[in-house]
């Protein structure tokens, strides 16, 4: 992901295991799943990785498609494909759902509205 050119993956987790070490609570991560992105079982084990590297909970959410962007949900069976991979793994996974999407109201949604407003009104 673009932010990663300027927050390496691997600095946010020596960051965080920092924070551990420091008597911090446990981390959560939150990882939206993208269909044909970042939703292999590849993906999965690098994420146990980290989550297990951490003690830290994974807390999955497919994305809720955004008028702009071309990224895709992944169906119900490759979330609970990529869920049940992690739970193999010994990872503590939650699956949060999606809620609003009938009236482009979930995660993300909201400001992609805001954006494709922004972006007409300026034409």
């Amino acid at each position: 992901m673009p932010i990663n050119q300027k927050y390496p993956l691997e600095n946010l987790v020596a960051a965080s295991e920092g924070y551990i070490r420091s008597g911090g609570r446990m981390i959560t991560l939150e990882y939206v799943l993208l269909r044909k992105v970042n939703d292999a079982l590849d993906d999965a084990d690098g994420l146990a990785g980290i989550a297990r590297r951490l003690r830290a909970k994974v807390n999955l959410i497919a994305y809720s498609p955004v008028a702009g962007l071309e990224f895709e949900t992944p169906s119900e069976a490759e979330v609970a494909r990529f869920t049940r991979w992690l739970e193999e793994r010994k990872v503590n996974v939650t699956l949060r759902l999606s809620k609003g999407q009938d009236i482009f109201a979930a995660c993300g949604q909201l400001a992609g509205r805001f954006r494709e407003k922004a972006k007409k009104a300026g034409e």
